[in-house]
């Protein structure tokens, strides 16, 4: 008979479960899903915008957006986050575990002969006293949560290079624009001169249609430049997490902050502080953590249990149970395994010990490479320069004399062209020093973030 109450019953939840299955899929609405999503999206970006873009942008103001607003960012500090409530976890193996249970049966047999209905409940106690691996285990934990807060420094220091290289391809790009809107203006006008001359039988046709086409490309490059602004613009305002269709102004090129340092003493700096070597001596830590919980698998586990228990009815009094132990357990016919999982800890720790030699080899050379990068873009911006007047002054004495009519004006052209292709040169690289700049900074692990003080009992600035 209560055979078929249950199978009425689980026919009756079935039936239920696919209802709201199917209701579930049936009111899932795609597209309104999408606008909602795409509404709130807009909006929130269109707040943020507001809040951050109404005002010029320094250089510092652009980073400590960055480092707050930028997602790589958001999602560095959930994942720090999450290596503490690991962290955390892991600590409470050592604590005791309570359990509490209860019940209520109900029969319909004759309460003359059977009860019609009990109860039950209990408590019960579990305390762990001897279990070495889950020291190491949780020590383990707590420097993948030191190594998670490494990690989310040194995303900021990536994110505010990467701020940097943009705030400047900003600057570097609106100088551009501003040479080659000058640059067309001359051109056009010079275009317009050589045609009225050329109409005069003074110039050649051809000299007139070449001056057109120089004026012609220079307008082409302005264009080009401007929609190459719009782009790097777009990819500035994601960077700091902010709408990539915003209009924003920056406040100009930041002061120079010139470096006195030799190569030498930046390489001991970046081989005492980079974060990229804090996270290698967090590898080797939490391997040799793994080998010490692999020896202590050879141990016995220990831990103590209590439970409390009772049972009652409405005929018979309630009866009670009280259970206390000690529990352990000691493997030993597996013991092939566990010594295979200490030779596998062994073998990683050297790993992970090779790996964190090879970073050390790698940020000297970053900082090697950053540095000779740095120096060779002060001594290009010092060629430049020179070039940029050499070819002014030799333009200026090559359209006075084709204005004299002592010089083909072909030869004008030739010399402006040079003089406008000397100038994007020289105005690139002005910012090359300081992108170069910027670039050996990160090298070394020096880049500032403003989050320094709160790591540095971990990556070493005491």
């Amino acid at each position: 008979m209560y055979g078929k109450y249950i199978l009425n019953f689980y026919k009756i939840a079935a039936v239920l479960a696919a209802s709201v299955l199917i209701a579930g899929c049936s009111t899932y609405d795609h597209a309104r899903v999408r606008d909602t999503q795409i509404e709130s999206f807009t909006n929130s970006l269109l707040r943020a915008s507001g809040e951050f873009l109404s005002k010029p942008l320094s250089l510092d103001d652009a980073i400590a957006i960055a480092l707050t607003n930028n997602y790589e960012v958001r999602k560095a500090d959930l994942d720090v986050e999450l290596a503490k409530l690991g962290k955390t976890a892991a600590f409470a193996a050592f604590l005791p575990r309570i359990e509490a249970k209860a019940g209520y049966y109900s029969y319909r047999d004759d309460p003359l002969t059977t009860s019609r209905s009990y109860e039950n409940g209990g408590v019960a106690l579990a305390m762990p006293l001897l279990m070495p691996s889950t020291w190491f285990l949780y020590a383990a934990q707590r420097h993948g949560y030191a190594a998670g807060r490494i990690s989310a420094f040194y995303t900021r220091q990536s994110i505010a290079l990467r701020t940097t290289q943009d705030y400047f391809n900003i600057l570097v790009q609106q100088s551009l624009i501003d040479a080659y809107s000058s640059q067309y203006k001359a051109a056009l006008e010079g275009a317009q001169r050589i045609e009225g001359l050329a109409k005069e039988g003074i110039h050649a046709a051809w000299e007139a249609d070449r001056a057109s086409v120089i004026a012609l490309s220079r307008k082409v490059q302005l264009s080009q430049a401007k929609r190459n602004m719009d782009v790097l613009k777009a990819r500035f305002l994601a960077n700091l997490g902010l709408d990539p269709r915003g209009d924003f102004s920056l406040a100009g090129v930041p002061e120079e902050v010139k470096s006195t340092n030799s190569l030498d003493e930046i390489v001991i700096q970046a081989l005492t502080t980079h974060p990229v070597l804090a996270l290698a001596d967090r590898q080797v830590v939490m391997k040799e953590h793994a080998i010490r919980s692999a020896v202590c698998d050879f141990l016995p586990n220990v831990s103590f249990v209590a439970e409390k228990s009772w049972t009652g009815n409405e005929v018979s009094v309630p009866s009670e149970n009280l259970l206390a132990s000690f529990s352990g357990t000691w493997s030993i016919i597996n013991a092939a395994s566990l010594f295979s999982n200490y030779k596998i800890s062994k073998i990683e720790r050297r790993k992970a010990e090779l790996e964190r030699e090879n970073s050390f080899l790698n940020v000297i050379v970053n900082v090697v490479a950053s540095y000779a990068a740095l120096r060779d873009s002060e001594e290009s911006l010092a060629v430049k320069g020179g070039t940029f007047d050499v070819a002014s002054q030799k333009y200026a004495d090559y359209d006075a004399k084709a204005r004299e009519g002592v010089m083909p004006v072909s030869d004008a052209l030739d010399a402006l062209a040079e003089r406008d292709l000397a100038e994007v040169e020289l105005i690139r690289s002005r910012f090359d020093v300081r992108l170069a700049k910027a670039a050996l900074d990160f090298a070394s692990g020096s880049i500032e973030t403003g989050f320094e003080n709160d790591i540095d009992d971990l990556i070493g600035r005491q």
